[in-house]
């Protein structure tokens, strides 16, 4: 086990059930006479729920090498049904706005974060890219591990972002810190701004029912390893995935 917050039994439950939304899903996807928009829903609630699930497996102490293959197929579903604008926020209002909502944006960016920690192969990156690139999405957490998972695409810390909000601006001030002032950005982003930030998430206070899936904060650990980062000052603290950061080192 990796958290202290629920038991094994409620993580295999939980898995269970995300088990049967996805094998629900994945028929309403394949459904001849679907339209467009049943399509849309069934492929957002499916990369939802594939995500749910590696994030229960996480918490409840799962190895990680087979979250590599999940990751791929999830990769792959992104890539063939998520662009397009109709995961966008305030998808069909005037004037467009280029981001995903909080919950879609955490989803995308957990898995571009765990599938960078585990060493997906650059083209597995490339797919996420492309959605972004489709979506017009210009983000700068998004960019940064980006270029470190794609050669040559290079970052730019100067790079004009398509839309802007406080959540997450913490930690985008590491990747030009010095390391110790790095590290304290991290530690500060870890807690308390993460879950300050994320009151109006989905999944903020799951932990007091049934529906709790783990609490981590994948991204300051993908910039972790990133930077290279000593984290010695966090590394203990419950939302932030230790193991994920020791798996990218024994294999870098």
């Amino acid at each position: 086990m990796r958290t202290k917050e629920k038991d094994l039994e409620h993580f295999k439950k939980f898995i269970t059930e995300c088990d049967w939304f996805i094998e629900t899903f994945k028929e309403s996807l394949i459904k001849p006479d679907a339209e467009q928009g049943e399509v849309n829903n069934a492929s957002r609630a499916l990369l939802k729920y594939s995500f749910m699930k590696m994030n229960a497996q996480y918490s409840s102490g799962a190895d990680l090498e087979p979250f590599k293959e999940d990751l791929v197929v999830m990769l792959d579903l992104m890539e063939q049904y998520f662009a397009g604008g109709h995961n966008k926020f305030g998808r069909g209002k005037e004037p467009d706005i280029h981001t995903y909502n909080i919950d879609i944006f955490d989803q995308l960016l957990w898995t571009l974060s765990i599938a960078f920690m585990l060493g997906l192969p650059e083209a597995e990156f490339q797919k996420f890219a492309k959605v972004l690139e489709i979506d017009q999405v210009e983000d700068k957490l998004f960019n940064f591990i980006l270029a470190a998972a794609i050669e040559d695409r290079g970052y730019d810390p100067e790079m004009q972002e398509s839309h802007i909000t406080k959540i997450r601006q913490t930690l985008k001030t590491a990747f030009t810190a010095e390391p110790e002032e790095a590290q304290k950005i991290v530690k500060q982003y870890i807690s308390p701004v993460w879950m300050r930030e994320h009151r109006s998430a989905g999944w903020y206070g799951t932990h007091k029912g049934p529906g709790y899936s783990g609490y981590w904060c994948y991204e300051a650990a993908a910039v972790t390893c990133i930077l290279g980062l000593d984290d010695s000052f966090y590394r203990d603290h419950k939302y932030y995935p230790k193991d994920l950061v020791d798996y990218y080192r024994a294999n870098h």
